[in-house]
């Protein structure tokens, strides 16, 4: 498959029952070598994409008590800072999100985190990690993209695949799922892109 075939698209990875998703991991990733520094460097257009998409959901909101608290609460611009090294997107009112990123060897990022408490985590752990099976409606992938996703080899016309996946962690609410969701998605389509031409030979 070409790289535009590879790359994960919104529209495959819904955000479902407001803050679940499952964001699977083209297995390429953990064994070639990549930029540590990538998770990093998306951050910024991740909290634009953001703002921009968690606006349009709060205008869908059908709740009057969760609408008035992502007003309240969460729509506030993004403003990005750095603190202790860390890329920080302030609000006086949620607190802070920070891009905290654990790489592995090979520079993959094992872990997005952007607050324990308030927003969550998501991470793949290599030596204890159970391939997810992924499917619709988690993961909206075409026949052919599920077999170039699979962890191992899939049975015929089964709906979806054994694959990597990051896991979630704390994510409790939309904001912070719409903003990992959007980062790990820029992250995961970056860490592709770089290493194009071996990707597009298998």
């Amino acid at each position: 498959m070409n790289i535009e075939q590879l790359v994960l698209t919104k529209e495959e990875i819904p955000i479902l029952h407001g803050r679940c998703f499952e964001l699977p991991i083209h297995p390429a990733l953990l064994r070639e070598k990549l930029n540590p520094l990538l998770a990093h460097h998306v951050f910024p257009q991740a909290a634009k994409e953001w703002y921009d998409d968690f606006s349009e959901a709060v205008k869908r909101e059908t709740d009057p008590q969760n609408k008035k608290w992502y007003e309240e609460v969460f729509l506030v611009h993004p403003e990005i800072t750095i603190e202790n090294g860390h890329q920080v997107l302030i609000s006086l009112l949620h607190g802070v999100w920070r891009d905290m990123v654990l790489t592995e060897e090979n520079g993959f990022a094992s872990s997005l985190s952007i607050n324990r408490d308030v927003g969550g985590t998501i991470g793949y752990q290599r030596d204890i990690s159970v391939h997810n099976y992924i499917c619709p409606p988690y993961v909206n992938f075409t026949p052919e993209k599920l077999r170039a996703y699979a962890a191992q080899p899939p049975s015929e016309g089964l709906r979806g695949v054994r694959a990597h996946s990051y896991n979630l962690h704390n994510v409790d609410h939309l904001p912070g799922a719409l903003f990992l969701r959007n980062w790990g998605l820029l992250y995961l389509n970056a860490a592709m892109c770089s290493i194009k031409d071996k990707l597009e030979k298998m």
